[in-house]
């Protein structure tokens, strides 16, 4: 990370100049999609929170207390029971416990199938965060080959620009004709068009860089790349990629929560049991009647009830045993897109670490036909004003180094983000553990 000192308007600015690693961190930080990765995590906790609450023990108090009128039998001394209007006043308070027994195997199970519920998630978030950080990888160094083309074009430019002024004084003293000077002056607007398309480009792909990023401004300062890293092997990255990958991490998730789904389902084709148990006390009072104090009717209503029930699937098992085959063929599609997953990961970093053998024979070539056609281009300037060579003559020079100049930038920057690409790969079991 570099900072440049600008002085502008009698105060001085600051300007941060961004690498493609402070590139990648701050979209992750503040990309909007990933941080919806983050709140869906919070409900993710709150699932398996819940359903391990459903399979903990049941314990609730419930107290009641009512006013009540109306017509009831009535039991005195003088007769054996009338009916009358009656107001009564009531109340009661018990405490109840139910614990599963024998389905507890099965409330675990849905326990473990909320939690890998949560690991799909951040396997999800981690599966794009890894295509954030290579739509990042291609945004980069195309703004980074832009801007090579640019300054191509700006130094044609600049250069044609002194011929244009050398060709109008060889044209005063009679060295150069008047065609001469009309050739230099249009390939000056040529090489002026050509440098407003080139400064486009690089606009665009500012643009295209700022937008993945998300960035908070509308222009950014990237970091040149000078040096070629070294390319790492095949079966490195390969075996890396295969096991810390988060599309295939997510996937083997997916089938984990589905046999852990079928665990619960297969369950349920058998009896289950609980154990329940209920402890209380009540006390009534009726208006006009002789009752009882209310200490002695709580002591004397006190109950208890202890009863284990068995709960038996009979009609519900067919449905069971059609969402335990849809869980099974869900299972094999998710291992046969886990296979194919697998295949185009390996032919697409095959193709890619093949291509960078041929890619980087193509860049050396490129240097050297560069500089070549660069001695071309001084030693035809020279003779161009010395007045031994016509403008066409030397710009076709130019021309020639224009393209040698630009195949070199596109195989130079080819090279940097396809390695980059498969470091990119390499660098997934650095982050593989949070999963």
């Amino acid at each position: 990370m570099l900072f440049f000192l600008f002085w502008s308007n009698s105060f001085i600015v600051f300007a941060r100049s961004y690498s493609l690693s402070d590139c990648i961190d701050y979209a992750l930080k503040n990309r909007y999609d990933l941080k919806a990765y983050d709140i869906e995590d919070c409900n993710k906790q709150l699932d398996v929170k819940s359903q391990k609450y459903k399979f903990s023990p049941t314990l609730s108090a419930n107290i009641n207390n009512g006013l009540s009128q109306g017509y009831q039998q009535v039991f005195t001394e003088d007769a054996a029971g009338i009916y009358q209007s009656v107001q009564s006043y009531s109340n009661s308070a018990a405490i109840s416990l139910s614990l599963p027994l024998w389905s507890a195997e099965a409330q675990r199970a849905l326990v473990k199938v909320r939690e890998l519920d949560r690991q799909q998630n951040l396997a999800d978030k981690a599966n794009r965060e890894f295509s954030v950080k290579l739509e990042i990888i291609s945004c980069y160094y195309t703004l980074l080959v832009a801007r090579e083309n640019y300054n191509v074009a700006k130094s044609n430019y600049v250069s044609q620009d002194s011929v244009v002024s050398n060709t109008a004084k060889l044209h005063e003293i009679g060295k150069s004709s008047k065609r001469d000077l009309l050739d230099a002056r249009t390939n000056l607007m040529q090489y002026k068009q050509d440098m407003a398309a080139q400064a486009y480009e690089v606009e665009k792909a500012e643009a295209a860089l700022i937008e993945i990023m998300q960035f908070d401004s509308d222009s950014i300062e990237i970091s040149s790349i000078d040096s070629l890293p070294m390319l790492p092997g095949f079966e490195e990255i390969y075996s890396v990629t295969i096991d810390n990958h988060p599309a295939l991490k997510a996937k083997r998730i997916e089938i984990s929560a589905l046999e852990t789904e079928n665990k619960a389902c297969r369950r349920q084709l058998y009896p289950s049991i609980y154990f329940n148990y209920e402890l209380g006390t009540s006390s009534q009072f009726l208006q006009g009647q002789i009752n009882r104090p209310a200490s002695d009717q709580w002591g004397g209503n006190f109950h208890q009830n202890a009863n284990i029930s068995i709960s038996i699937p009979i009609f519900s098992q067919l449905a069971i045993r059609n969402n335990i085959k849809k869980n099974e063929f869900s299972r094999a599609a998710s291992e046969n897109e886990a296979n194919r997953l697998k295949r185009q990961i390996y032919d697409d970093l095959k193709v890619i670490h093949l291509d960078l053998s041929h890619t980087y024979e193509l860049y050396d070539l490129a240097a050297q036909t560069e500089a070549m056609s660069g001695e071309q281009v001084r030693y035809a300037a020279h003779s161009y004003s010395l007045g031994l060579l016509p403008s066409y003559e030397l710009e076709i020079y130019r021309q020639k180094h224009t393209s040698a100049q630009r195949q070199a930038i596109k195989a130079k920057y080819e090279w940097l983000y396809k390695v980059e690409v498969l470091h990119a790969y390499l660098k997934l079991s650095e982050n593989g553990s949070r999963l």
